[in-house]
């Protein structure tokens, strides 16, 4: 399972190369954790989504 700095490029990556999972932290939550932009990890989430979803379906 990779882990430490997987965004959702390098999410899609992984799972492309058949990574079953990934661990995220700080590149999906941001300064959200902190009162920052919720906007911003609403976006990022949807990302990761949109690409495990994809991934999941090949």
């Amino acid at each position: 399972v990779p882990v430490g700095g997987v965004d959702a490029v390098a999410a899609e990556a992984y799972l492309e190369l058949g990574a079953v999972a990934v661990g995220v932290g700080s590149p999906l939550i941001g300064d959200a954790a902190d009162g920052g932009d919720l906007d911003g990890l609403r976006a990022r989430a949807a990302e990761f989504v949109r690409v495990t979803e994809e991934a999941a379906t090949r």
